[in-house]
This record gives C-alpha cells, sequence and structure tokens, in this order.
C-alpha cells in the first residue's frame, strides 16, 4: 500500500493494482508518444549513415588524415556502434520482446559499457590533444603523429574492450562485480578529471596568446586559429555530451527516488537511448558543418558513381 496526499489536504492510499495500473499506461505512454521503436530506428539509422560517410570521407582522403580528425574518427566509431546496438534493441523489442519488459541481457548490457567507456575515453584524449595543439602549436606540429594517434585510440579501446569482457563474466563469475565496478569509476573518474584539466589549460593558453597575438608571424597566427576552431567544435561536442548524458543518468536516480524498484526503471530506457542517439547523429554534423574539408570531401564521395 501507498500513502499520499489529496488536494485537499486529505491522505489517499493507492493499492499495489492501482499502482501497478497506473506504472503500465505511463509505460505505454512513454513507448507510444515519446519513442516508439521505428522512431529508435529511423535516428539510429540516420546516426550510421552520417557517421559512415564522415568517416569514409576522412578515410579516403589522404589530406585529411591528419591527428586531429583521426581521433574524431574514432569517437564516430562509438557511435556506430550504439547506432547498431540501438537499432538491434529496438528490432528486438518489435518482434521478440513484450511491450513492456523490464529484462536485458548481459551482452546489452557489456555493449553499453563498452560504448560509455571508449565515448568518455576518447573525448579524453582528444580534450588532451585540443590542449597540445593550441597550448604549444609548433611541438605539436612537430611530435603529433598518426602513429602515436593509432597508439592512443587503441589503448582507449583495449580498456573499453577490457570493461567489455568484465561486464560479460560477471554473469558466470560474481566475485568480479566489484572489482567491475570500481574499474568502471575509476576510469570514468580519470577520464572526466583529463577532459576537464585539459580544456582548462585551453582557455588559460588562448588568454594569454591574445596578449601575445600581434609578435607571431602570419604562420603560427593562421596555425592558432586552425586548431582553436577544432578545438571549439570538440567544446560543443563536449557540452551536447553533457546535455544528453546528464538527463540520461538523472532519469533513474529519479525514479528511484519516486519509489520505483529496480526492474521499474526500465522506464528510464526511452529517455536515455534517443538522448544518445541524437548525441551520437549530432557529433558528424558539426564536424561536417564546423570543417569545409570535410564538407568538400563529402560532397566528392557523394558525386563518385
Amino acid at each position: 500500500m501507498y500513502n499520499f496526499k489529496l488536494k485537499d489536504g486529505k491522505s489517499g492510499v493507492l493499492s499495489n493494482f492501482e499502482r501497478k495500473a497506473i506504472y503500465e499506461l505511463y509505460c505505454f505512454f512513454i513507448q507510444i508518444c515519446f519513442y516508439h521503436p521505428f522512431f529508435g530506428i529511423l535516428l539510429a539509422s540516420l546516426s550510421i549513415i552520417s557517421n559512415s560517410l564522415v568517416l569514409t570521407a576522412v578515410l579516403r582522403t589522404r589530406s585529411l588524415q591528419h591527428p586531429s580528425l583521426l581521433l574524431l574518427c574514432s569517437l564516430s566509431i562509438t557511435d556506430l556502434l550504439y547506432a547498431i546496438y540501438s537499432i538491434v534493441q529496438d528490432i528486438r523489442l518489435l518482434t521478440l520482446e513484450e511491450f513492456c519488459d523490464a529484462n536485458r541481457g548481459t551482452l546489452a548490457s557489456a555493449v553499453v559499457m563498452l560504448c560509455y567507456i571508449s565515448t568518455v575515453g576518447n573525448l579524453a584524449i582528444i580534450s588532451r590533444d585540443r590542449y597540445l595543439a593550441v597550448s604549444k602549436p609548433w611541438w605539436y606540429r612537430n611530435h603529433t603523429t598518426r602513429s602515436r594517434v593509432v597508439r592512443q585510440t587503441s589503448f582507449i579501446w583495449l580498456l573499453s574492450l577490457l570493461m567489455f569482457g568484465l561486464r560479460i563474466g560477471i554473469r558466470n563469475f560474481p566475485v568480479i562485480v566489484g572489482p567491475a565496478k570500481v574499474t568502471s569509476v575509476l576510469l570514468f573518474t580519470c577520464f572526466t578529471i583529463t577532459i576537464v584539466v585539459s580544456y582548462a589549460g585551453v582557455f588559460n593558453a588562448n588568454r594569454r596568446q591574445r596578449a601575445t597575438i600581434n609578435e607571431r608571424g602570419v604562420q603560427t597566427v593562421a596555425m592558432i586559429r586552425r586548431e582553436k576552431k577544432l578545438a571549439n567544435t570538440v567544446c560543443l561536442i563536449l557540452v551536447l555530451l553533457l546535455f544528453s548524458y546528464v538527463p540520461a543518468v538523472m532519469h533513474p536516480k529519479a525514479l528511484e527516488m519516486l519509489g520505483y524498484s529496480k526492474n521499474e526503471k526500465f522506464l528510464s530506457r526511452p529517455f536515455f537511448r534517443v538522448l544518445i542517439i541524437l548525441n551520437g547523429l549530432s557529433n558528424p554534423l558539426l564536424n561536417y558543418g564546423r570543417n569545409k574539408d570535410v564538407r568538400r570531401a563529402v560532397r566528392r564521395l557523394l558525386r563518385r558513381p
């Protein structure tokens, strides 16, 4: 039984049956009006198309294969993986799962963990890359190579695959639940600190450079402006990530505070999935809209027979 306050100040009681009926109606409203599986499939398909176009254009154009864009390509791979996962889940919802089934497989949660770690990890090394490019442009130009970027992204993907394996192993080896949670929290903390510190360094470097911009050569000024523009693009990606992940993460906590059980918190999935897919869709659109070389490469790719 659940007590609540009526408008006249009197207390009322909701039976388990009434509470379950409200819960089912809310579930129905969310699935139909906010996140129908066809809507999710459409968004995920757009994300796959846009990320694939940008990724293919960069990889097929050698002049675009500089370290900063290769790092953004690694982020696009993460968005592609999550979009494919989302399509699979929506198809299962349409064909196999019950309309309000709260059960999720271990493999699905492991894929989500893989995407989270790789997204935040890639953003951490991209933020560090932008700090070096803005604060030390000549050092960055001479020392940052494609092989170095490949090593950095490979390390992030190895960490992501490690967390994927730990998440898969939890089902058969419950003893690793604690180490897996601690490891994931440590990774998220380290990546978040790296992002914050790197962009604090970028803003500080921008302030110093504005004071000495007239003392620099024309080539140096052009290089700094180009790197700043890409740093601003990454900053926009981080802002969009903040506005998508924070509501998605806080919604289950809000449901928990309202008294819903762990199994009932699956109501947050529609909000969660649509926000994350929109974030993955916005990243390639930002890269396309703010980089004329990427736009030119994508247009050539679309015109090619």
